[in-house]
């Protein structure tokens, strides 16, 4: 079940290439099969396209915790909070405040 819907995704990136959303869900497919360097990858991708892709942020910086790369992931935490701050996203501040104590601590 879950390939048919990164297949039905992945189909749609080539129909909408530009379409951040959809590339938002092919990585976060990818991430629940398990495939952590392709979600990492496309995350990037989604964050050059779009610096201001907020959930992009949180997952970029959630693997780069599993990664065990903490300094990068505080970083990337840190411009999400910055992005969730301009649209003004109470709820991924509060996330991503959370994220960024718990690797201070």
């Amino acid at each position: 079940m879950e390939s048919n819907r990164l297949e039905k995704l992945l189909e749609l990136q080539v129909l909408y290439p530009d379409d951040l959303f959809n590339k938002y869900a092919v990585a976060m497919e990818y991430l629940g099969l398990g495939k952590t360097s392709i979600a990492h990858e496309i995350f990037e991708q989604v964050l050059k396209s779009d610096k201001n892709y907020v959930p992009a942020y949180y997952q970029l910086g959630l693997i780069l915790v599993n990664e065990g790369n903490e300094t990068k992931a505080l970083e990337v935490f840190e411009k999400g909070l910055i992005s969730a701050k301009l649209k003004n996203d109470s709820r991924s501040i509060r996330e991503f405040q959370s994220a960024i104590d718990e690797l201070n601590f």
